[in-house]
C-alpha cells in the first residue's frame, strides 16, 4: 500500500486507466485503480499498434511527435512497474490495395520523408504486391500482452490495483465519493464504452464502434514487421499474428458475426499468399465521440469527478498524452486542450 491514503479512484482498467495510473504515479500521488474483473476492455483485443500514417488519404497523425514524446515516457514508466518490455519499433509495409489507391497516394506531397520510405522493399512471394507500396517509418507497437490479463503483477509505487465491480452511481456526501472501495476525493472515470450508459455522461455523444479482429497461425509468414492492405496484419508476441479490423457503426451485438470473420479472411486473402489457419476470433467496443476526438476533463455539475474517454482506435497513441494533460489539470490547475475538452460539450 501506497505510505499516504489513496484519495483518487481511477476506473477502468484499459490503456486509459492505465495511462492515467502511470501519470499519477509518475506525480508521487496516492491512487487505487479499480478493474472489472469480468469486463474485458477494447484496448486488450487491439494489436496495440501506434501508426503514424492513417487512413485511406495517408493523413499524419496529428501533434505525431508530441504523441510519442508522451507514449515513450508512460510506457517507460509502465514497463518499469510490469518488469516487461513495452513498446517498440516495429516495421510497417503498407500496400496500394489498388491501381487507383497507388495514383491517390502519389498525388500527395505533404507525408514528411521522416515518415515514408518509397523505396523499401515490399517482400514479394509472401504478401501481395501487384500494385506497389511503400514502408511507413517511426511507427512502434504496444505488447499488449504485457498490460491487460492480471493487472496484480503491476507494482505502482504509489498505486494498487483492484479487480472489483462498482456499484453506479456512486454516493456523494460530506465532500467525498462513498464506494465499496472506500471514500474519495476524486474520481477518474476511464470506462470506455461503458460511460456511454452512464447517466451521469449523457449530454457527450458518444457512439460505439464495434471491431472484430482474428489471431491466425500464417503456413510461411512475412519477415516481421506490421502489413496493411485491406486489413493490418501485425506480428504477435508468440508467433501467431494480429488481423484486424472489421469495423461496425450499427451491430451493437458484443458477439463477434460471420460477416466480420469472412470479411477479414477476404481481407487476409487479399494481402497473403500463403495459407492460414484461424486460432481466435474476438469482437469489442470501442467508445468514439461524434466529433473524433477524445473528451477530457471536470463533469460540470459533480465536483471532482473526471473524464478520459473516446479514443476510438488510436487509444494506445492517445491515452498517454492525454492521461498527463489529464493529471496536470487535476494535481496543478493547467488548462485542457479546448479541443478535448468535455466543456465543448455544455
Amino acid at each position: 500500500m501506497p505510505e499516504k491514503t489513496a484519495d483518487i479512484l481511477i476506473i477502468g482498467g484499459g490503456i486509459a486507466g492505465l495511462s492515467m495510473a502511470a501519470a499519477l504515479d509518475m506525480k508521487g500521488m496516492p491512487f487505487v485503480l479499480c478493474a472489472s474483473p469480468s469486463t474485458e476492455p477494447a484496448s486488450a483485443v487491439a494489436a496495440g499498434l501506434i501508426n503514424p500514417v492513417t487512413g485511406r488519404r495517408y493523413t499524419l497523425q496529428t501533434r505525431y511527435e508530441q504523441l510519442m514524446a508522451s507514449a515513450k515516457e508512460v510506457y517507460a514508466h509502465l514497463a518499469g512497474v510490469s518488469g516487461k518490455s513495452i513498446l517498440e519499433a516495429i516495421n510497417i509495409t503498407r500496400l496500394h490495395r489498388s491501381a487507383e489507391a497507388r495514383e491517390a497516394f502519389d498525388a500527395l506531397t505533404d507525408i514528411p520523408n521522416a515518415y515514408l520510405n518509397t523505396n523499401a522493399p515490399l517482400h514479394a512471394g509472401q504478401v501481395h504486391t501487384e500494385y506497389g507500396g511503400m514502408q511507413v517509418l517511426n511507427g512502434f507497437r504496444v505488447d499488449v500482452s504485457a498490460l491487460s490479463g492480471n493487472l496484480a503483477m503491476l507494482h505502482f509505487q504509489h498505486g494498487t490495483v483492484q479487480h472489483f465491480v462498482l456499484d453506479f452511481p456512486i454516493s456523494f456526501s460530506q465532500e467525498r465519493y462513498h464506494t465499496a472501495l472506500g471514500s474519495f476525493h476524486t474520481i477518474i472515470d476511464c470506462r470506455g464504452y461503458q460511460t456511454a450508459f452512464d447517466q451521469s455522461w449523457q449530454f457527450i455523444p458518444f457512439r460505439q464502434n464495434k471491431g472484430e479482429v482474428l489471431r491466425v497461425k500464417i503456413t510461411d509468414p512475412p519477415s516481421a514487421g506490421v502489413y496493411i492492405k485491406d486489413c493490418i496484419l501485425v506480428p504477435l508476441q508468440d508467433g501467431t499474428w494480429w488481423a484486424g479490423a472489421h469495423n461496425s457503426w450499427t451491430d451493437h451485438s458484443p458477439f463477434p458475426t460471420t460477416a466480420g470473420k469472412e470479411s477479414l479472411e477476404n481481407a487476409l486473402n487479399k494481402l497473403l499468399s500463403s495459407s492460414y489457419k484461424i486460432l481466435d476470433h474476438q469482437a469489442a467496443f470501442r467508445p468514439a465521440i461524434r466529433d473524433r476526438a477524445p473528451v477530457v476533463g471536470r463533469h460540470p455539475h459533480l465536483q471532482r469527478y473526471y473524464l478520459l474517454n473516446g479514443l476510438g482506435t488510436k487509444g494506445y497513441s492517445l491515452a498517454p498524452y492525454h492521461a498527463l494533460m489529464l493529471a496536470d489539470h487535476i494535481l496543478n490547475e493547467k488548462p485542457i486542450d479546448p479541443k478535448v475538452d468535455v466543456a465543448r460539450f455544455y
